[in-house]
């Protein structure tokens, strides 16, 4: 049997979601859903704390522990988790949401070369000339 793809949700609605939409595009592969709406609770007055953090590393790594082939992050609040229990595991552990800053960024970064051609700068002499006069002036003064 194909290990399964663990997706990590923080609400319930997200099963309905990922669910379909994997199947869709990879029916073979089974999917585990583990829903933690409490951690997103949790995150919501005060950010993602050490506390927080740490509780939703225990589940991620929980998770590929117990045989996930990966596991996928599906909140970006607690995305930063994802990448801490990345780095303590083999199994991969992605966020959901990284494709998608990254192409936002790749998309801006293009946005900008093209509405901001490169400019070749000369020098002005004569602002040069004034900045030289004035702190001569204030080196008097």
């Amino acid at each position: 049997m194909t290990a399964p793809l663990a997706l990590f949700h923080t609400g319930q609605a997200h099963v309905s979601t990922f669910g379909p939409l994997i199947a869709r595009l990879a029916s073979e592969i089974p999917l585990v859903h583990h829903v933690r709406q409490d951690l997103l609770d949790a995150a919501q007055p005060r950010g993602l704390t050490p506390d927080i953090r740490r509780r939703a590393v225990r589940e991620l790594l929980g998770l590929a522990d117990a045989g996930a082939a990966t596991v996928l992050c599906t909140c970006s609040t607690l995305g930063p988790a994802a990448e801490t229990a990345a780095d303590l595991s083999e199994v991969p552990i992605l966020r959901v949401d990284r494709p998608m800053m990254e192409a936002a960024l790749d998309r801006g970064h293009a946005h900008r070369r093209r509405r901001l051609p490169r400019q070749h700068h000369r020098p002005d002499p004569g602002a040069a000339g004034a900045c030289r006069r004035r702190s001569r002036h204030s080196a008097r003064g």
